[in-house]
């Protein structure tokens, strides 16, 4: 009787795991789970992964906040929100595009930008 009247209660469309581009000198990689906090959007180091696939279980950052306060504009674009580096250790101000099962990462500090393209995992 009331499950007509309810409204579904989604997460946001970026929600889920993420593979991050493989890292240049070492081949390895992350996985980053996406999630709500609030009304922002958030992402933690799941697992890191060794250039042949392994699971990396001493890795020092899992579990790690990765992405925070990122704010929703709606259209898969995210803005205002921080990113953090594990490799250089910096953090970036940062957004996000989301396109289907692709996520553009961008983070930029005093000018210097990086970028990466995540492919989603679940």
């Amino acid at each position: 009787m009331f499950s007509n009247t309810l409204p579904a209660l989604a997460g946001d469309p970026s929600n889920g795991i993420w593979k991050t581009e493989a890292s240049e000198e070492t081949g390895s990689w992350l996985h980053v789970k996406v999630f709500d906090c609030d009304d922002l959007v958030c992402g933690d180091i799941e697992n890191a992964y060794s250039s042949d696939g392994e699971i990396i279980s001493d890795y020092e950052h899992k579990g790690k906040p990765i992405i925070w306060g990122m704010q929703i504009l709606g259209d898969g674009k995210y803005k205002k929100g921080k990113i953090w580096n594990p490799t250089n250790d910096k953090e970036y101000n940062s957004k996000m595009v989301l396109k289907g099962s692709i996520l553009d990462v961008s983070g930029c500090v005093w000018g210097i930008c990086q970028a990466q393209t995540w492919e989603r995992v679940e």
